[in-house]
């Protein structure tokens, strides 16, 4: 797995990977820099800021070992199918884990998966079970965090019961939120103002046009810092639009 990209704040296009090959097991860089590598080494000089890529498994690799990260992160499948512990997860499933929270494995199903993993903070390095137990103790009693205070979620991105409103998938007090909106076709998805420690619009379906006339379609997805917001209008086809925000 290796590339490289460099923060921004723009719309990415074509976020989700076309095709998804039997043997293929990347990483896509679309968001900053790698900071573990192949060997699963780690850069010693962490740069600051947003972390996103797109992870590729194919039907024909081994599954990715239960582990733990440094940071908080949401992923969401985008392509094929597959399992994440012992939850099933499609196209459309998002998935939460806060930092120093143990999941997985992560299984391709019979097509493969494809998924974007999203952070607010450059990852510190992956770190597998059961032989990370000790550095997970440690980090959780210098984090001051229990285990029973670590959240590990699986939810299906679901159209909200009103097309021209934002629905609350999660919305916790400390910031962590999803959210989606499914405009019609022509429909403004009403300006949504992001907090916490910022978050990822993703277009899940259709295209959305923005405030500067542009028009980006299904898989484009975009960092917002705190105190931006979402807005636009959904293209000829509609849209499925998703806020998720990370916790201050």
């Amino acid at each position: 797995m290796a590339g490289t990209a460099e923060p921004t704040s723009t719309w990415i296009e074509d976020a989700a990977p076309a095709t998804i090959l039997d043997d293929q097991l990347a990483r896509v860089m679309l968001v900053g820099s790698p900071t573990t590598m192949p060997d699963l080494s780690v850069v010693s000089d962490i740069p600051k800021g947003p972390q996103a890529h797109v992870a590729i498994q194919g039907s024909a690799t081994d599954p990715i070992g239960t582990h733990f990260h440094g940071v908080d992160q949401f992923q969401v499948f985008v392509r094929g199918s597959g399992t994440v512990g012992g939850h099933q997860v499609v196209e459309g499933t998002a998935h939460y884990a806060d930092r120093y929270t143990v999941y997985g494995p992560l299984r391709p199903g019979p097509a493969g998966m494809a998924y974007l993993t999203l952070r607010a903070d450059h990852d510190t390095g992956v770190s597998f079970m059961p032989a990370a137990r000790e550095k997970l103790a440690d980090a959780l009693q210098a984090s001051g965090r229990s285990a029973a205070d670590r959240r590990n979620l699986t939810i299906e991105l679901h159209d909200p019961a009103d097309s021209g409103t934002w629905q609350d998938l999660v919305e916790e007090d400390d910031g962590l939120r999803m959210a989606v909106s499914v405009p019609g076709p022509g429909e403004d998805v009403k300006a949504l103002p992001v907090a916490g420690a910022g978050g990822y619009a993703l277009v899940l379906e259709g295209s959305l046009v923005t405030g500067e006339g542009r028009s980006t379609p299904t898989g484009s997805l975009r960092w917002l810092p705190a105190g931006s917001e979402i807005a636009g209008r959904a293209g000829p086809a509609g849209a499925r639009v998703v806020l998720l925000q990370f916790p201050a």
